[in-house]
């Protein structure tokens, strides 16, 4: 519902996607071998995946089922298709194939995880970053999955600079943990 606002661009993907009117300014994404890293790191361990590209989200049917159920805690909700965030799901029951198939992907949310927060850290390859969801009430075993290297500050620095313009110039606004560099970084910054 925020895009019904007209804004002239987005930083998503935790700033590893960048669009100014339209055109893509950056795409930051895993690639087979980061991918890799993360589905062996929860292989076989019953935790559930959802992975976020720019046009697409991929799941299937039972990680969708568990992610449900921590949906239905926060809003009335049967499938996730019925959130507007993924209107455009892909059902893909090959998880082994997700690192070749899916390699493009920007960020990955979990749930169920047998680990903590930091024990997805310490299994994960180089390059990663995992930030606990961002509930009101934090789970240590639900997270999202980002490159270690973008952030909301680099997205927005990247947009700065196709802009020509200066930190001086941004205003921040944020509700969450992965909001606190851009928060800081921001000339003014509402948390």
């Amino acid at each position: 519902s925020l895009l019904d606002f007209d804004f002239d661009g987005i930083i998503g993907a935790t700033g590893g996607y960048v669009e100014f009117r339209k055109q893509q300014l950056c795409y930051d994404t895993f690639g087979e071998e980061r991918m890799q890293s993360i589905i062996d790191c929860f292989k076989d361990t019953g935790a559930a995946l959802i992975l976020q590209q720019r046009d697409k989200t991929i799941s299937n049917q039972q990680y969708e089922d568990q992610f449900i159920k921590i949906y239905k805690q926060k809003c009335e909700l049967n499938r996730l298709k019925d959130l507007e965030a993924f209107q455009n799901l892909i059902y893909d029951d090959d998880v082994s194939a997700y690192p070749r198939r899916y390699a493009d992907t920007s960020s990955l949310l979990y749930c169920d995880s047998p680990y903590t927060t930091q024990e997805v850290r310490d299994r994960m390859a180089p390059g990663i970053r995992i930030e606990t969801a961002s509930f009101k009430e934090p789970d240590p075993y639900t997270g999202e999955i980002t490159i270690m290297a973008a952030s909301k500050k680099t997205g927005i620095e990247k947009l700065l600079m196709h802009l020509g313009k200066a930190q001086k110039d941004v205003i921040a606004f944020g509700d969450s943990l992965n909001d606190l560099e851009m928060l800081e970084f921001a000339h003014t910054s509402v948390g």
